[in-house]
């Protein structure tokens, strides 16, 4: 039962990050940055997991491929640690900041 529980909530917040992406015109980062994210923010976080390449937190796919599962490329989503922030104005080509670990500006 804790399985399908589990299951069961990151299909739903799945599909609010989707309906986020697309209501917001499916903004996404360059390959560039999220390579950069990767290797800057998820890599070296305790909460990476590199066998399932995901988030132990939000059980997200992160990874430096530019794959259309991948929460690095959907513009609009955020680490739930704080360690990268939805980009603002789609922020394809926002730099890092160097303290939040989010892009410039927000």
């Amino acid at each position: 039962m804790n399985y399908l529980l589990r299951q069961s909530r990151r299909v739903v917040r799945l599909a609010k990050a989707w309906l986020k992406f697309k209501v917001h015109g499916s903004p996404k980062r360059a390959p560039q940055y999220v390579l950069l994210l990767f290797e800057a923010r998820c890599e070296p976080c305790p909460h990476y997991d590199p066998d399932l390449k995901e988030c132990s937190i939000c059980e997200c796919p992160v990874s430096p491929d530019v794959d259309e599962r991948n929460k690095l490329l959907w513009a609009t989503e955020e680490c739930p640690d704080k360690r990268f922030l939805a980009d603002e104005q789609n922020g394809s080509e926002s730099e890092p900041h160097s303290e939040t670990g989010g892009t410039v500006g927000l």
